[in-house]
């Protein structure tokens, strides 16, 4: 189907591209998101989108939804795979063991944290950062075949496969492909004019005149100009963060070449950045209308492009292992994820499915960015965290496959987002760990989570890390002053998700015999790993649980998603159904006591709650586990 400024909004509803622009610009304006679906709405022509969207909005929306088709059917329905019976634990490097004491995580930590790991039940080990990387990790990596000196050594690292294989987990680092360091040797070189200039996006031009508006608003263009080359070159998102020419043939080989060196090494896969914007469209500049979709100005011209699934489909196949002669065991397929930015399922769809040859799975943030009232603290709200949820389970199915998670490195602690008080913290860890182990989707734990960390009460700038918050507060303190710029900070700090992991009571949390690199989190001494895990009822004790269910369920994988009792706001509730079995969740998503919707039935199994004893009506954040026999 082809949009055009004639075409009716149900038209471009209809359409992948134009389905989730739109539904993205309703969430981000906070209005209702099947408002297209309306009769009345659906017939009006796409110009009447410019009273919402702005001036231009309609004509955007059609040039962006020009460059991609709608995905094919899926020919079969879901393969088996690893990576989706998988429970991923993302850990961050320098905040979660120190094994050579010198205040900083490690790989040696990692290995000497392995029992935990094994004991918790998680199967595959996200390590991020990893290679060698200026800052922590944010600037793109310096060397694509090396690892950050302050992390360890490479033979540290095949140690560090090698004892995970044995206890039969397995290895995914985080792999930039959209772009290096300014320090990168291919960076370096282009700047001296040698053979890999073309690996980068350069635009002549004059030091005044950058070569279009592209940027985000209050920090500058994202371009640099270099005066030895008389051009300019591109960097998305930071100004280190250089973006690589993947319409170069050469960039391209260099790349998956330096990611079979990876696999060489025994690693089993890797997580990608942002892969929708590789391609890039042109360059003209970016239109005000596309303001409610990204701060990013310019976004439409480099979301999306004509070529991205065709670059991804080769990387794929250029890192495949070739099929082994007859009576050979298989290799093992490498697990391929990449962030969809901006994406909604329809686009996802794109992207992934057991036929696509591109993506394994894809992950989405968008429910972890605030919207609306929630923004000024960068609160969240549970209710929209299950209609995110309800969305993407309903409509990203078949063979199409996402990872599930809450937290991140680079977000504030969930408990603490969703403004849970303090006494309740420990019941709410335990519903969001239901919630991400019972829907469809590989779950991902962060640091942490396990365990109910929540926010981390700086007292001052001096004690955060991490790049944009000291960013941040520096901008803020010029017009708030440094004690409502803190405040303003501490709202959307990823240091609170940064902090060392809380190990034992003991002397610096049990995380290092040294100065530890950043703050410890508040609440170690009753926290901490060492106390939970002798803990039947703690929230490290219930993931356990949970974990221990999914490997041992099917339906709690592959299971169909059925959601009951939507209108009720103030629940999430839902069938898995496979092959005979049935699995029924319920959630109470608020702090008051509310009546359970709907007769539990005799044949209804209660396996995993996070309250003991029974109630007639569901408690403060209670989530309950039933197999229906």
């Amino acid at each position: 189907m082809q949009l055009t400024r004639h075409s009716k909004i149900k038209e471009a509803w209809h359409h992948p591209v134009g389905h989730d622009v739109l539904q993205n610009l309703l969430i981000q304006l906070d209005r209702d998101e099947n408002w297209p679906a309306n009769p009345l709405v659906a017939n009006l022509p796409l110009p009447y989108l410019d009273r919402i969207g702005g001036p231009g909005f309609a004509d955007m929306l059609v040039e962006m939804a020009e460059r991609e088709k709608a995905p094919a059917p899926s020919a079969h329905l879901v393969q088996p795979a690893w990576w989706k019976e998988a429970v991923i634990y993302q850990i961050y490097m320098p905040s979660f063991m120190d094994s050579n004491h010198d205040g900083v995580g490690d790989i040696g930590g990692v290995i000497q944290r392995l029992p935990y790991l094994a004991r918790l039940g998680v199967d595959v080990l996200w390590l991020w950062p990893l290679l060698d990387t200026p800052g922590n990790g944010l600037h793109g990596a310096r060397d694509f075949k090396d690892i950050n000196a302050d992390l360890g050594t490479l033979e540290e690292f095949e140690s560090l496969v090698q004892l995970a294989h044995e206890r039969g987990m397995r290895v995914v680092i985080g792999q930039d492909i959209e772009a290096t360091s300014d320090e990168h040797p291919w960076f370096v070189s282009a700047l001296e004019g040698g053979p890999t200039k073309d690996y980068y996006i350069f635009r002549p031009g004059e030091p005044e005149t950058p070569p279009n508006n592209w940027g985000r608003p209050g920090m500058g263009p994202a371009w640099t100009y270099y005066p030895q080359m008389k051009a300019w070159a591109l960097h998305l998102v930071e100004r280190h963060r250089m973006d690589l020419n993947w319409d170069n043939p050469d960039m391209r080989d260099a790349l998956a070449d330096a990611l079979r060196y990876w696999l060489d090494k025994g690693v089993d896969g890797f997580f990608f950045g942002p892969v929708n914007t590789l391609s890039k469209m042109d360059f003209e500049n970016g239109s005000a209308a596309a303001q409610h979709l990204s701060p990013l100005r310019g976004y439409e011209k480099f979301i999306g492009g004509k070529r991205v699934h065709r670059y991804l489909r080769e990387l794929r196949q250029a890192i495949t292992p070739p099929p082994p002669p007859d009576g050979e065991e298989a290799p093992s397929i490498p697990l391929l994820a990449g962030e969809v930015k901006g994406a909604g399922t329809e686009t996802a769809k794109l992207f992934t499915g057991d036929d696509t040859g591109e993506l394994d799975m894809i992950f989405d943030a968008s429910h972890l960015v605030p919207r609306g009232k929630e923004r000024a603290a960068a609160r969240l709200d549970l209710l929209r965290v299950r209609n995110y949820y309800l969305r993407w389970m309903r409509q990203y199915s078949g063979a199409h496959w996402m990872a599930l998670f809450l937290e991140s490195a680079e977000t504030p602690r969930m408990v603490s987002r969703l403004g849970a008080s303090p006494l309740y913290r420990a019941v709410l860890a335990k519903l969001l760990g239901t919630m991400l182990l019972t829907l469809r989707g590989t779950p991902m734990i962060y640091q942490g989570e396990e365990l109910g960390l929540a926010n981390t009460r700086f007292s001052s700038a001096e004690e955060l890390r991490d790049a944009a918050s000291l960013r941040l507060f520096s901008e803020l303190k010029k017009t708030l002053g440094e004690d409502a710029a803190l405040q303003k900070v501490l709202c959307y700090a990823a240091d609170h998700a940064q902090t060392p992991m809380p190990w034992s009571a003991g002397p610096c949390a049990g995380f290092t015999g040294a100065e530890p690199w950043m703050r410890l989190p508040d609440g170690v001494e009753h926290l901490n790993a060492a106390l939970q895990l002798e803990d039947k009822n703690s929230v490290l004790a219930h993931y356990q649980k949970l974990i221990a269910l999914r490997k041992k369920t099917p339906c709690l994988v592959y299971g169909s998603f059925n959601p009951v009792f939507l209108k009720n706001r103030r629940v999430f509730c839902y069938f898995r159904i496979h092959e005979g079995n049935k699995w029924y969740v319920e959630m109470n998503l608020t702090e008051r006591q509310v009546p359970r919707p709907g007769r539990l039935l005799s044949s209804h199994r209660l396996q995993l709650s996070n309250y003991s004893g029974q109630s007639n009506a569901l408690r403060p954040y209670e989530a309950n586990l039933y197999r229906c026999d």
